[in-house]
């Protein structure tokens, strides 16, 4: 009824070129008839997407080229010692976390980010996110978020809508920084980022650096033990505003309003982190931004080497795409589950048991789909070695 042929292959948006299909045809008779089989006909087409478009969006990952990144990047030395000597966590795999001194195993997180198409949408709110999402990521370490820097990235200022842009990012990034209680130590602005009249999104980079009392306690960003149970924290709701599932599934589609920032949220969630981290109660603790559930679980799959079985019980484009901010993904004991959703309700953290981790080099959503995490691998770290050919 869907008109899908079993062989078809699936025409998609890759690296901005509409029309191209995916390496090693999607074979629908293996995939999707496979998973509309025990749902019955009645299946919805937005259930159809959330099983196609997953390995879809994995093209448009805007960090899978972290680890190259780290590879190719020289800093100087620090007090006599290279950076090498001092890194704990690299940047790829979570927040970058350096221990700065040897004897205490004090140490500090790092994050920077940014999303121009929800600044497009809304520069107030755009920036906001991007704070939110670097405080997110530097928490979800057990790091307490303590400073902010940015580098704020427009178009021309004589041009009156994009100076509008910079005006309400400012104010966007400046409230949202007294609402977190953290200061900004310092920035920068750069101007005249266009190509001849058309301007850049409107991109305000920031950046978050945490300190953590002892780096040994840090929470990782991959799932590490089989059996252990996967938990979102935060509230899931239908926020598609800007996000990678729109940009993939409508060929660069960008329209409607971006999530809604929740600060407060977003400080009850390191709260609980910062504690958890404390108690030796978490695994792995990954945040849930850009690309949703989806993304945080193929990530923490690949960064821990382990696969995770998964039991959606909303909307699954919902409950897999969705970015809706201060939430994250966790995995963690049996002995540890009950502390921790004690920890969870007392600092008032929504708190959902999604899946567990398994042995299994396989995504495995109950009643939709299986992914093997070579073919996801292989399609996640090619992003940018792939572009870097044309």
């Amino acid at each position: 009824p869907l008109g899908i042929k079993p062989a078809a292959q699936l025409p998609i948006r890759v690296g901005g070129q509409a029309g191209q299909t995916i390496e090693g045809t999607i074979r629908i008779a293996e995939r999707v008839f496979q998973a509309l089989k025990p749902l019955g006909p009645g299946v919805q087409l937005p259930a159809l997407a959330a099983v196609v478009h997953l390995r879809q969006a994995l093209h448009a990952d805007p960090v899978a080229a972290a680890e190259l990144a780290t590879k190719v990047v020289e800093i100087a030395p620090i007090a006599g010692r290279s950076v090498a000597q001092l890194i704990v966590t690299a940047w790829g795999q979570g927040p970058g976390v350096l221990r700065i001194d040897e004897e205490t195993g004090r140490g500090v997180a790092v994050s920077a980010d940014a999303s121009g198409r929800y600044t497009k949408l809304d520069p107030n709110m755009g920036a906001r996110l991007a704070l939110a999402e670097a405080y997110r990521n530097v928490a979800v370490t057990g790091a307490k978020p303590v400073a902010i820097t940015n580098c704020l990235n427009y178009g021309s200022p004589e041009n009156p809508d994009v100076m509008w842009q910079f005006r309400e990012s400012v104010h966007g990034l400046a409230d949202a920084a007294v609402e977190l209680s953290i200061p900004v130590s310092g920035g920068n602005v750069s101007f005249y980022n266009q190509t001849g009249e058309e301007p850049i999104l409107p991109t305000p980079v920031v950046g978050v650096l945490g300190v953590i009392d002892d780096v040994h306690t840090r929470i990782r960003a991959g799932f590490r033990h089989t059996g252990d149970a996967v938990l979102v924290l935060g509230e899931t709701t239908c926020e598609l505003g800007g996000s990678v599932w729109e940009d993939v599934l409508h060929d660069g589609h960008l329209g409607g309003m971006p999530p809604m920032p929740n600060l407060a949220a977003e400080k009850a969630l390191a709260t609980v982190m910062a504690a958890a981290a404390q108690e030796g109660l978490l695994s792995s603790a990954h945040d849930l931004s850009e690309g949703g559930l989806a993304q945080g679980l193929v990530e923490s799959c690949l960064y821990g080497d382990h696969g995770v079985s998964l039991t959606l019980e909303g909307e699954p484009t919902v409950e897999l795409f969705s970015e809706s901010p201060a939430r994250a993904v966790v995995s963690l004991p049996a002995a540890s589950y009950g502390r921790f959703v004690e920890l969870c309700h007392d600092n008032d953290v929504p708190v959902n048991r999604v899946g567990e981790v398994v042995a299994t080099d396989k995504i495995e959503i109950q009643g939709l789909c299986t992914v093997d995490l070579d073919e996801v691998r292989e399609v996640w770290a090619a992003t940018i070695p792939a572009a870097m050919e044309h």
